[in-house]
């Protein structure tokens, strides 16, 4: 069977977190290990990681830490530290349904069938659910209004990252070539895809999603319904200082990967904006 790293970078998760490794334990597929940073929490999330890793040391460890490293930084140290046939990121709040791994593990498989020892990433749409897992009737795709089959090369991608890290499933080749970090990367998940797809790596998007992807005031990465009129355009203005800074920050880290100019960039960006 292969072995499955799950990483896991926590923090003040004391709330959703025991039903998001509960979720885990009860995986159809077993071969898989979770490996836990915390980032300083100031809760009760440590004593519910330790909790559990002394009911199942063999599946849950604790990387020790003391300092707050924010999440991409420490999503690096936990795959720096990781060797597996495969990896996992997993968020605190979410629930994996139980064929989450299967799926995906299936999926890769057949993708190195098909192509060889190249890196690939396995990922999926996320099923929006409120904070007591009800559905929301809507995937943060559709919510989002993101059209993944414009997003199909490394300069579409390089746009908008449609790859949330809790739904990926990649082989070693997408790890060796993603580390260290670029200086520019955003996130760790939109780092890892727009290298990997640069790299004549493979994409493959599942069907169907396998996770809930829980909303609450929390998230650092959430959903919402784009809803037109005159406080969506009041928003937009207000916020158009956010909108051109983060534009910039996914100028630079495409710059870094694919060498784009800005010009570039910012036409591929239009052109996304007016296909979706």
């Amino acid at each position: 069977m292969a072995q499955i790293e799950i990483l896991m970078s926590t923090y003040n998760g004391e709330r959703y977190l025991p039903a998001q490794i509960d979720s885990l334990l009860n995986q159809s597929y077993t071969d898989w290990h979770l490996t836990v940073r915390d980032d300083n929490s100031s809760d009760s999330t440590l004593k519910i990681l330790r909790e559990y890793s002394s009911l199942y040391p063999k599946k849950v460890s604790i990387i020790p830490s003391n300092s707050n490293l924010k999440s991409k930084q420490s999503f690096e140290v936990l795959l720096t530290n990781s060797n597996a046939d495969y990896y996992m990121f997993c968020d605190q709040d979410d629930v994996w349904e139980r064929d989450k791994i299967s799926t995906a593990l299936y999926a890769i498989k057949d993708a190195e069938c098909k192509y060889g020892s190249i890196p690939i990433i396995v990922c999926s749409d996320l099923k929006l659910v409120n904070e007591s897992l009800k559905p929301l009737g809507n995937t943060l795709w559709g919510a989002a209004k993101i059209n993944v089959n414009i997003l199909q090369t490394p300069e579409y991608l390089s746009v908008n990252n449609y790859i949330a890290g809790c739904t990926m499933l990649f082989n070693n080749k997408a790890k060796e070539i993603s580390l260290p970090f670029g200086k520019n990367a955003i996130m760790h998940d939109a780092w890892i895809s727009l290298v990997t797809i640069a790299n004549s790596g493979k994409i493959v998007i599942l069907p169907e999603s396998h996770i809930l992807y829980r909303q609450h005031g929390s998230n650092v990465v959430g959903a919402s319904e784009i809803k037109i009129g005159i406080k969506y355009f009041a928003n937009k203005i207000m916020g158009i200082k956010s909108v051109i800074k983060n534009n910039y920050a996914n100028y630079k880290q495409s710059n870094e990967v694919l060498k784009i100019s800005l010009p570039s960039f910012i036409i591929k960006r239009v052109i996304y904006l007016i296909k979706r």
